[in-house]
């Protein structure tokens, strides 16, 4: 039955929307205390719990897993899946993905802009440039496999209602591992990450509910 719901809100437009909405307002929420003495202190408290773990095996694994959200790979993907799409006459997922990742790309600078959070100043494994605040390579990594999530669960949906929340699930691991890995780098803050997490689901949300309405 809980499987059967979550299927059906997914396959509502307008039910997309509010949670792109419920989204939106958890990052403006969150982004109100984000500079807050507790939560700069509980990312000090994190960041140095996970520096500690550090080991070269996991180093070469993050290493590897943060390439999943870096807009190096991320947009030739888009164009790589972009073009297949358009192949087969699919004009309407093409623009659907590239604009999603792209989209997701200028708002997390405009963002960044914004709020002027700096990043980790110390013990970083990787150089990035610029703010964090939200993780960009959340964003990206929200964007396309959460764009793709969904393109993929649109084709199989009528073969069970176990498929959203399969696909759910792995997505929303994916990108949980993307984000730790930025952690773990020293590329960002855990406030990073979590509002990384609220602005891409939120705009994934959007551009979801977007895609269905023209669809209908």
């Amino acid at each position: 039955m809980r499987r059967q719901t979550i299927a059906r809100g997914l396959s509502n437009p307008f039910k997309v929307l509010l949670f792109a909405l419920f989204f939106c307002g958890a990052f403006l929420v969150f982004s109100a205390i984000v500079n807050t003495p507790f939560i700069k202190e509980l990312d000090r408290w994190t960041m140095a719990a996970v520096i500690s773990i550090r080991t070269p095996k996991w180093t070469s694994v993050f290493m590897f897993v943060q390439q999943m959200g870096n807009k190096l790979l991320i947009f030739p993907m888009i164009t790589i899946i972009g073009l297949y799409l358009a192949l087969f006459k699919r004009f309407h997922e093409s623009l659907f993905l590239f604009s999603t990742a792209a989209g997701a790309f200028i708002l997390d600078g405009w963002l960044k802009s914004y709020f002027h959070r700096p990043r980790p100043s110390a013990q970083a494994l990787i150089l990035e440039n610029g703010f964090g605040y939200p993780s960009r390579h959340t964003m990206l990594a929200m964007a396309l496999y959460g764009s793709m999530s969904f393109l993929m669960w649109t084709r199989l949906r009528g073969k069970g209602t176990h498929s959203a929340i399969k696909l759910l699930s792995l997505t929303i691991a994916l990108v949980l591992l993307v984000g730790f890995s930025m952690i773990y780098l020293g590329a960002h803050y855990p406030a990073d990450i979590f509002g990384g997490l609220l602005a891409g689901a939120a705009w994934l949300c959007f551009c979801c509910a977007w895609f269905m309405h023209i669809k209908e």
